[in-house]
């Protein structure tokens, strides 16, 4: 796809066929990680991917109608980890998301506050391949799940950050957002 790339942070998906190929992250996504994003989604409804990996523990982190949806790689179960995560307080106006996974227990946080968890008592399964991340789309199976809307600033980190942390980098950014 071809998303309008406003600067080389900032990307506009246009929920059809556009994505990013954000490449291999080698052991990034192995016991713990943190993954983060400004996000401006113009969806109530239907399945719109975030990030896919092709990598590590994380299978992908998609929003599903107004849920936050995320899978860890070892269980076929997507977690929708909180039902009203996109609500219409929360669409089109910027969402500091951040997924944080500790190795048993995944959190997510809307603009630096914990709004729901659960504990996965899977096996994660890692899987190593070349077949990269992408921001935007999931491309790893006969369905898409393009997002539509935009995503700004994906940050990755291969460790569970603190709430302390979440909050930090919410309130670091959150004036260049309105909030």
């Amino acid at each position: 796809g071809n998303p309008t790339v406003f600067n080389t942070k900032q990307v506009d998906f246009d929920g059809a066929d556009d994505y990013m190929d954000a490449g291999v992250l080698p052991d990034v996504f192995r016991n713990a990680f943190t993954v983060s994003a400004w996000v401006w989604t113009d969806e109530s409804s239907g399945n719109h991917q975030i990030i896919s990996t092709g990598e590590g523990a994380l299978s992908q982190i998609f929003q599903n109608g107004q849920s936050l949806a995320i899978q860890v790689r070892g269980s076929s179960t997507i977690t929708k980890i909180t039902s009203n995560y996109f609500d219409s307080a929360h669409r089109n106006k910027w969402v500091y998301l951040t997924v944080v996974y500790n190795g048993s227990t995944i959190k997510a946080y809307r603009n630096g506050v914990e709004v729901d968890s659960d504990t996965q008592n899977t096996n994660i399964s890692y899987q190593d391949s070349t077949s990269g991340n992408r921001i935007g789309e999931w491309g790893y199976s006969s369905y898409q799940r393009n997002f539509n809307g935009q995503i700004y600033s994906v940050q990755v980190y291969n460790r569970e950050l603190s709430a302390n942390e979440v909050l930090h980098n919410y309130n670091a950014l959150k004036g260049r957002f309105g909030l």
